[in-house]
């Protein structure tokens, strides 16, 4: 089971729940609706449509169905064999942007770059190194001093305290 069938699952369970409970006046209408996470119009909605129909009157309905703004196997295989013959090399951004000014494409960058990623025509992005993480500020609460709990703060003396304290916090804050 998926985990969208899971959820739907989980929430049929808790509408019969409360229903039962609305059903023996322990629970208003409005109680219902909020315990369910939803207006007492769309309680009332769930209720006739549990009556008429059943558990599955309860089902969401939208399940199994593809987008409505699903792009076609041909206009997918357009785009594929446009960057295969004249832009193979191009970033997926470059290539994405040229697209819609020149030749249409009307979706958006991210399924290009998936379509572009799961053809093999274009490598993911190796991940950025440590060295362009952020640094630790000039007074770091992280650095310690023999495992005092009070932060070792920066000395403004001289330059050689300066650097000291440098190199103190660049070993200590990362």
């Amino acid at each position: 089971m998926n985990r969208a069938l899971w959820h739907q699952d989980r929430r049929m369970q808790k509408f019969l729940d409360v229903l039962t409970r609305w059903e023996s006046g322990s629970l208003s209408q409005l109680e219902a609706a909020e315990l369910i996470g939803c207006s007492e119009r769309q309680f009332r909605r769930y209720r006739d449509r549990y009556e008429d129909d059943g558990l599955e009157g309860l089902r969401d309905r939208r399940m199994g169905k593809g987008s409505s703004k699903g792009i076609g196997e041909a206009e997918r295989e357009r785009m594929l064999s446009l960057y295969r013959l004249r832009h193979g090399g191009w970033t997926a951004k470059h290539f994405h942007d040229h697209g819609r000014r020149q030749h249409g494409f009307n979706w958006g960058y991210t399924w290009t770059k998936t379509q572009l990623h799961l053809a093999g025509l274009l490598d993911r992005s190796p991940r950025r190194g440590s060295c362009r993480r952020s640094r630790a500020p000039a007074w770091c609460p992280q650095a310690r001093s023999g495992g005092s709990r009070t932060a070792i703060r920066r000395p403004s003396t001289t330059a050689t305290a300066a650097a000291d304290w440098r190199a103190l916090s660049a070993s200590a804050c990362g």
